[in-house]
């Protein structure tokens, strides 16, 4: 029996291709990914907001996380990594679904053979007919019973009676407009339903798992299997509809009867009462995806941990990016501090701020950090990030970020903590009054905010020492690409950016100038001040 179970699970088509999808990258796209986001947001959970997601590239992230085999998988974990998590609680229960999911691959792969049926684009949908808000029926709807009765009624009038023939058309194509009308144009349909009665059915055959008791989302799906068939019976009259063989009568009825909108409409009629039991078991059927999409995320990381939450502190063992491959693990401590970064254009600089807030987001939405090690400020991330550089763009961004900072101002004064991610501050003006304004608000924002700043300014390292623990990413060349994307501790001062001018072929007497001229602008600075540089 073994010998045959091994043999047959080796040759399984849909066993193989799930086990394919195991520690892969996500797909590019996801059907309507955020619509269920977007339908819950305001409901009381804080964000991340539109402009730290699309700064921090957290949607390539998601991309990269998500493996879920069904669109509603897909959308709940979507707004799980939009949505920071307050509960200790729920962030352990997380975790322990993706360290089950990992640790039992055969009660996983039954689970994800479950799933496969609502794999199709079109149960992405379900989010809008399920959490949306009700919808009045049409006014010409309530006619719908006695077109039908009339569809009934005039064949026996027509054929039994010699009836004129057009009163029974009239109806045929009263009935059809009613059915493109409510199918096509309106914002739910009778497809919608049909897919309700799909998850139900498919949430019933996940309550008879073993492992019901040890996983959370199955636990709950069995308590409330008594409130799942309640919520069935009442789309009972759609079952008719799902008959072997009937979809080709469908059309048929539809002309005569009207059938599929008259049912249809009597279960938005219902939505008040079925709608909660159907978004519960669309909730616990997309945690078990996604979890499962993030398990296997996790697997294909060098490293991950369990972050410890903390006031203002930040530290940060073998960090890595998730988008970045064979990315040079970083490490940093602020106890609190701030930390200002120095570095040249592909330096690693602003790739590493992101990685840190990166960090932080995934440790309070999804409850994993990827580093050996994590202490992480529970605090939300607000960003300045730099994304567009034509010059049109240039303009826009320079007052996007006076605004955006302002408002990173308001925050620090109103006494509410927050982690500030501002890279190459202040890049659109002059380097006067560039390096003037940096440290005028560097040195507020730090007051009341933990700040992760990148800049070009040198400078600011003798002003901001006492303030910020000072960092920087340098060039070296002696390495292929002349960036080993190290993190040094202490404030920049080598000039292997000059020395690279050497290297790539300009002329020794101009290298040597430049170099005249930075110890000669050195001489005239004060000397950088920092704590433990």
């Amino acid at each position: 029996m073994k010998r045959w179970f091994a043999e047959w699970r080796r040759t399984d088509k849909l066993g193989l291709e799930i086990r394919r999808r195991w520690g892969r990258p996500g797909s590019d796209t996801a059907a309507f990914a955020a619509r269920y986001f977007e339908l819950s947001r305001g409901a009381g959970a804080e964000t991340v907001s539109d402009k730290v997601w699309s700064d921090l590239e957290l949607q390539r992230i998601f991309q990269r996380i998500n493996t879920a085999i069904t669109p509603i998988g897909a959308q709940v974990l979507y707004r799980q990594m939009r949505e920071y998590v307050g509960e200790p609680a729920e962030l352990d229960a997380r975790r322990h679904l993706y360290d089950w999911m990992r640790e039992h691959p055969l009660q996983r792969e039954h689970i994800q053979r479950l799933l496969w049926p609502l794999r199709d684009e079109h149960y992405a949908t379900l989010a809008r007919f399920i959490h949306a808000d009700d919808e009045d029926s049409p006014r010409w709807a309530k006619w719908l019973p006695l077109s039908a009765l009339a569809g009934l009624m005039l064949p026996v009038g027509v054929i039994g009676l010699g009836w004129p023939l057009w009163p029974w058309l009239v109806v045929i194509m009263l009935n059809i407009a009613a059915t493109w009308r409510l199918w096509w144009s309106g914002a739910h349909h009778g497809e919608s339903v049909k897919s309700c009665l799909d998850l139900l059915t498919v949430a019933e055959r996940l309550t008879h798992l073993d492992a019901t008791e040890d996983v959370e989302p199955l636990r709950r799906l069995r308590e409330a299997a008594p409130a799942r068939r309640r919520t069935r019976k009442l789309l009972r009259e759609f079952l008719l509809t799902r008959l072997p063989g009937i979809n080709y009568l469908i059309p048929l009825a539809n002309a005569l009867l009207a059938l599929e909108p008259v049912l249809y409409l009597r279960v938005l009629r219902r939505m008040t009462v079925i709608r909660p039991c159907l978004a519960q078991v669309y909730q616990l059927v997309g945690q078990l995806d996604a979890g499962i999409a993030i398990a296997s995320f996790l697997a294909s990381q060098p490293w991950h941990c369990v972050p410890r939450m903390t006031a203002l502190d930040l530290r940060i063992q073998e960090g890595v990016h998730p988008l970045i491959e064979g990315c040079v693990p970083h490490s940093i401590e602020l106890r609190q501090r701030s930390a200002l970064v120095i570095g040249s254009n592909m330096a690693g600089k602003t790739s590493f701020i992101k990685s840190l807030a990166v960090q932080v987001i995934l440790g309070q939405t999804l409850g994993i950090c990827l580093a050996r090690q994590a202490e992480i400020p529970a605090v939300r991330v607000l960003t300045s990030i730099h994304v567009d550089h034509s010059v049109e763009a240039g303009i826009s961004h320079f007052f996007s970020e006076l605004e955006t900072i302002r408002q990173f101002m308001e925050l620090a004064s109103s006494g509410t903590a927050a982690l500030l991610v501002m890279d190459e501050i202040f890049s659109g003006t002059n380097t006067l009054e560039r390096i003037a304004s940096a440290r005028a608000v560097l040195e507020r924002l730090a007051a009341g905010c933990m700040v992760l700043v990148t800049t070009h300014d040198v400078e600011l390292q003798s002003c901001l020492g006492i303030h910020y623990d000072l960092y920087h990413f340098q060039e070296n060349i002696d390495v292929d690409g002349f960036f080993d994307y190290q993190l040094r501790r202490g404030a920049a001062s080598q000039r292997n950016a000059i020395r690279l001018l050497g290297k790539l072929g300009y002329p020794a007497d101009l290298v040597e100038t430049a170099m005249a001229y930075a110890a000669a602008a050195d001489a005239g600075s004060p000397r950088p001040v920092a704590r433990d540089c």
